[in-house]
């Protein structure tokens, strides 16, 4: 047999006094001699002598296992004693001190992508009440504004957010987002930017637009609908009931804004497209020719783009059953489609048989037809194809690939499905209410989609464009022009028009607009729901990997040291009466 390491045999001395201790029906005489055949085995390894430390060592192994057992009784509730308290060692270290997260969902792309694992740190903001939404303390003021941000869904309204902690522990699920607004806040959106003031008038743009942000766009709604009741008759945005519609003639109705904390006063607002910067937004696809009406190819002067740019825009509740919007189109030419495949961006999505659908998607899907694309997990990123491995890892596509091959009909396919990947958002008719979460803006008299500029300010499409809107607004009833409205004058104006954030709660917002859950569909945010900040990513390696882009927040925080101070107590104090009870040399009683 081979012979023990003096290391292996100090491990196997210590092993067996620790279960020696826990038997309570050892005689006399078996004890003493298990004691005695110890004592010879440590003075062997004190003496660093491995032939003799390893024979004595075996010895006490045979010896061992010849004296009485537990009982299974008593065997079962040690387990269950030494379980739960490494549960509650867990639970509490992962509520208040820091978790391993792994991200499940692109809500926060680029940020952060699927299977992205990232370290949470739970007492930046403040020392958490374990498994309850409280704190023991909260530090408003290291909740910075451009901060990513963990907080819980209890009371919020999202549909399935029970879980449980490590399959025993009652809770609620998690979300990762970034924070946007701050109690006392008033927030108004352009150009994909927001920008602000706070409870004392001072401006915050700088904060909501630092470099951090650059290449995120905020738009300030999922859809124009928002979340609409048949019961009430109204529609929900930011987790409250905005508009309230009422019959005002045989199978139609008014709709008018109802009071809110979300702004200062609704008669302020001409209509709904004023709230919070709507009417700088349009909801886009791209349609054919042979999707427009006689009426639509009026006021065009070119209608043999190969494709158009639909954009829905101006939402109004004023004239209309439910959300009437304005509709208007914008010949693409084969450099503006161009300049649409170069940034196009889609959710992470599965092709198998030549039939894709999204990662991570749930229930019933209406799948997508991608011919000639090999199976596996893909994903387009500002015009860039990466194909995703199970690790997490992406790796850039050449342009060679089928994937990346440019065609007006996988351009149209591509845009039109969406972040949802769902043949259900293609276009069926004109009338077709179901828009994909695709989004045009103007930024400094540019017209944005896909956040980057597809008609800039020297394009002859742009001027053709702005004078057929003011020709449309003169001569359609209801129509209002898609313009540059410029950004906010001054403070006075984001107080009136912006999105007012009462007292205790918080915006958060995914920084992948199209595809986010977020404040937007379950409203802001209660101070106590708020748990910990992401830190930093340690998984996937790449040029992600590190810490994250987001104001800087002090480590120095009174929370931080407290809880970091008790965990190193607590460790270290744990640590030493291990090592203490059982050191070399023992005392065997």
């Amino acid at each position: 047999m081979k012979e023990y390491s003096v290391r292996k045999s100090k491990k196997i001395l210590v092993h067996l006094y620790r279960g020696f201790l826990k038997k309570k029906s050892v005689n006399g005489d078996q004890k003493s001699s298990f004691l005695t055949l110890l004592n010879s085995l440590q003075d062997a390894i004190a003496k660093n002598n491995p032939p003799r430390a390893s024979e004595y060592a075996k010895k006490a192994e045979s010896f061992y296992k010849k004296l009485p057992q537990r009982s299974p009784s008593k065997r079962v509730l040690s387990f269950i004693v030494g379980l739960s308290l490494a549960l509650i060692a867990a639970v509490i270290i992962r509520q208040m001190w820091f978790e391993l997260y792994e991200i499940p969902t692109g809500s926060m792309r680029p940020t952060f992508k699927e299977k992205d694992r990232v370290i949470v740190s739970k007492s930046k903001f403040g020392i958490n009440v374990p498994l309850l939404t409280k704190h023991f303390r909260f530090e408003r003021a290291f909740c910075k504004r451009g901060s990513t941000v963990v907080f819980t869904s209890e009371n919020l309204k999202t549909p399935d957010k029970d879980m449980l902690y490590f399959y025993l522990f009652p809770g609620k699920k998690q979300f990762v987002k970034r924070l946007i607004g701050k109690p006392g806040d008033t927030l108004y959106f352009y150009g994909g930017k927001v920008y602000g003031i706070d409870k004392d008038g001072n401006d915050i743009s700088s904060y909501l637009q630092n470099d951090t942000l650059t290449n995120i766009e905020h738009i300030p709604f999922i859809r124009f609908e928002g979340s609409f009741s048949n019961t009430k008759n109204t529609i929900r945005q930011m987790g409250e009931e905005i508009v309230k519609f009422s019959p005002f003639t045989y199978n139609t109705s008014k709709g008018q804004l109802l009071t809110s904390n979300l702004y200062e006063d609704p008669r302020h607002f001409k209509d709904y497209y004023d709230l919070w910067g709507y009417k700088n937004y349009a909801m886009a696809r791209l349609v054919a020719p042979a999707h427009l009406d006689i009426l639509e190819k009026r006021y065009l002067e070119d209608v043999s783009s190969p494709l158009l740019l639909e954009l829905h825009h101006s939402p109004s509740v004023t004239h209309s059953s439910r959300i009437h919007k304005c509709v208007t189109y914008i010949p693409l030419t084969e450099s503006h489609l161009r300049t649409i495949f170069d940034n196009l961006y889609t959710a992470r999505f599965i092709v198998k048989a030549n039939q894709a659908y999204r990662y991570g998607a749930t229930g019933e899907q209406s799948t997508v037809h991608l011919k000639d694309i090999p199976d596996g997990t893909y994903e387009f990123y500002h015009g860039n194809a990466y194909k995703i491995y199970p690790t997490g890892i992406a790796k850039l596509l050449p342009k060679t690939h089928p994937l990346c091959e440019y065609s007006i009909e996988r351009l149209y396919l591509l845009y039109n499905i969406g972040i949802e990947m769902n043949s259900f958002y293609l276009p069926k008719s004109k009338d077709d209410p179901i828009l994909p979460s695709r989004y045009a803006y103007f930024r400094d008299g540019e017209l944005y989609v896909l956040g980057q500029p597809l008609l800039k300010s020297n394009d002859a499409a742009l001027a053709s464009f702005a004078e057929l809107e003011q020709k449309k607004e003169k001569s359609l009833p209801f129509y209002k022009a898609f313009q540059d409205h410029g950004v906010p004058i001054d403070s006075e104006f984001i107080r009136t028009y912006g999105l007012k954030i009462p007292e205790n709660r918080y915006l958060m917002l995914g920084d992948n607009h199209a595809m986010s859950g977020d404040s937007r569909e379950f409203g802001l945010v209660p101070e106590e729901n708020i748990k910990g900040n992401p830190s930093v990513i340690f998984w996937p390696p790449g040029n992600r990997w590190g810490t994250l882009p987001q104001p800087f927040i002090p480590w120095a925080s009174v929370s931080n040291l407290v809880v970091w101070m008790l965990g190193i107590i607590s460790l270290t104090i744990g640590s030493y009466l291990s090592r203490k009870k059982f050191r070399l040399p023992i005392k065997f009683d």
